[in-house]
This record gives structure tokens, C-alpha cells and sequence, in this order.
């Protein structure tokens, strides 16, 4: 239908996501193997097949409370009197260490990669304030 409109970019936002509510997963960045059990290539790959660019949706700045990535790397987020920051149900990742600089290019290079990405949408959707930590140990200057 969006071809037949004229749309020139297909672009799904966090449909890709399923465990519940999608923002305290933010930061996970794979497809739900239930609705996509070929990954998003195969979805990418029907979109250009209809004309189309096939875009996807990121907030690579931040990650959800109940992520992987949480979980895995609680010192990635910038912090306010030693606690990380949390907005909602989502952390602000801390870009000045060289590890999350690694990560988030990780991703985007993956999605590019795997599914063929044409169009990518960032988007920035909570406010850490303008109080945190100084940087640490290992931070760039």
C-alpha cells in the first residue's frame, strides 16, 4: 500500500522489538525472532523489492533499563552523584568512553550490513538535564 502511495522510504519504528513495552529493551538492537524469523533482511529485502528504501529506526544515545546491554555494561551510563541516570525506563549511554563509541558503531555498522539499511531515523527522545558526573578513568577529554 505505502509503495502504491508513492512512499519512497520503509522505515519501521520499535515494531521490531516484542518482549512488552519496547522502551526498558531499547538498546537490544535484534529483531523478534517470533515476527521476523529471517531477521530484518528478509523484511528489507520484500521493501526494495516494491520500490522502496528500506530505513530503520535507532536511539543509539540511550538504552533501556531491562536491556542486554544494561545488563551487561552498567558502567556505560552517564551518572549524577554515582547513580546512572534514568529517564523513564531508559539510561543515556555516556559517549565519552571509547567503549560505547565502539558499540553504537557496531550497531549501526551491523544493521547496514545484515539488513541492507538505506535510511536510518535517530532519533533523541529523553533529557538527561545538564548535571552529571565528571568524566572518569578511561573517558575521553
Amino acid at each position: 500500500m505505502a509503495a502504491k502511495l508513492g512512499a519512497e522510504v520503509f522505515a519501521p519504528d520499535a515494531g521490531r522489538y516484542n518482549k512488552r513495552d519496547w522502551s526498558p529493551e531499547l538498546g537490544d538492537y535484534r529483531a523478534d525472532p517470533v515476527a521476523f524469523p529471517n531477521g530484518l533482511a528478509e523484511l528489507a529485502n520484500h521493501v526494495r523489492g516494491l520500490g522502496m528504501k528500506f530505513g530503520i529506526w535507532v536511539e543509539i544515545e540511550n538504552a533501556g533499563v531491562d536491556s542486554e546491554l544494561a545488563r551487561m555494561h552498567p558502567d556505560w551510563f552517564l551518572r549524577r552523584n554515582g547513580e546512572p541516570i534514568t529517564t523513564g525506563a531508559r539510561r543515556h549511554l555516556n559517549f565519552a568512553l571509547p567503549a560505547v563509541r565502539k558499540w553504537a558503531r557496531g550497531v549501526v555498522d551491523g544493521l547496514v550490513r545484515d539488513a541492507g539499511i538505506e535510511w536510518i531515523k535517530i532519533d533523541y527522545n529523553i533529557d538527561i538535564g545538564d548535571s552529571f558526573d565528571p568524566h572518569g578513568p578511561g573517558c575521553a577529554t
